[in-house]
């Protein structure tokens, strides 16, 4: 993931987080 955005941080966690279920 790359950090540009904060919003996009935060998608990119949860698609992560959504990943790991």
């Amino acid at each position: 993931c790359t950090f540009i955005i904060k919003f996009y941080i935060i998608f990119c966690l949860g698609l992560k987080f959504f990943h790991y279920i």
